[in-house]
């Protein structure tokens, strides 16, 4: 008998009605989802996530759609012997990659 999964989330379009998920034993399971911009998800109100229209057993954890993209602003302060970066969020980020190359000056 196939499992499934439905996903309240917040705003509209990343909510899921009734999916088939795979069952990778041990009461797990895995479903893959793209998660679509939606004005309303800002990543206030958890999702409601629900296996064969029950709440999980193992419901502690809060998973939440955030899809509005943060404002960022790099400030930079240039010395003698060293620059000085500061990236600026109008948000909590989890993760962000910066990638700088050496700049090499010739006098």
């Amino acid at each position: 008998m196939p499992n499934y999964i439905s996903i309240d989330s917040e705003g509209t379009n990343n909510d899921v009605s009734n999916h088939v998920i795979e069952n990778t034993g041990s009461g797990s399971f895995r479903y893959n989802r793209i998660i679509n911009y939606d004005p309303l998800a800002i990543g206030i109100d958890p999702e409601v996530i629900l296996i064969n229209e029950q709440l999980p057993i193992n419901n502690s954890d809060f998973y939440y759609t955030d899809t509005i993209t943060p404002e960022l602003d790099l400030e930079a302060t240039l010395g003698e012997s060293e620059d000085t970066y500061r990236l600026i969020s109008n948000e909590a980020l989890s993760y962000i990659e910066i990638k700088m190359s050496p700049y090499i000056c010739s006098q």
